[in-house]
């Protein structure tokens, strides 16, 4: 398993220094390029894992478990399930309550993809 690894920086070292977070697959599966993407909006973060569920896909969702502290909880998985012939999650945004996340097809470099937007609230 590869968990995601969230690193951010200061913009001023004097003000605090970088730290990073391993956060871990929700259902420990190996091979899913967990952590593909990660976006982080105020608490929350969204990971993706393209070749999860037989290269169908996953997004999953994370909350910070303390404002205080860099470590985010598993909330819960956004829902795929129109997404069977795709690979969800090759690119993701978040803003706020709005999630974005792409599907692309199976089969070599088709120019045929969708957007899915969630307000996973």
């Amino acid at each position: 398993m590869h968990p995601a690894l969230i690193v951010l920086c200061c913009v001023s070292l004097a003000l605090c220094s970088t730290w990073s977070y391993n956060i871990t697959h929700p259902e420990n599966v190996s091979d899913s390029a967990f952590g593909y993407v990660v976006g982080v909006s105020g608490d929350w973060a969204v990971i993706t894992a393209p070749y999860a569920n037989n290269v169908n896909g996953a997004g999953y969702m994370y909350q910070r478990a303390d404002r205080r502290e860099f470590e985010f909880d598993y909330h819960s998985d956004l829902d795929i399930s129109d997404t069977s012939t795709y690979r969800f999650g090759h690119t993701a945004a978040i803003d706020g309550d709005w999630v974005a996340m792409d599907c692309m097809q199976k089969c070599g470099y088709s120019p045929y993809s969708r957007i899915n937007l969630y307000n996973w609230q």
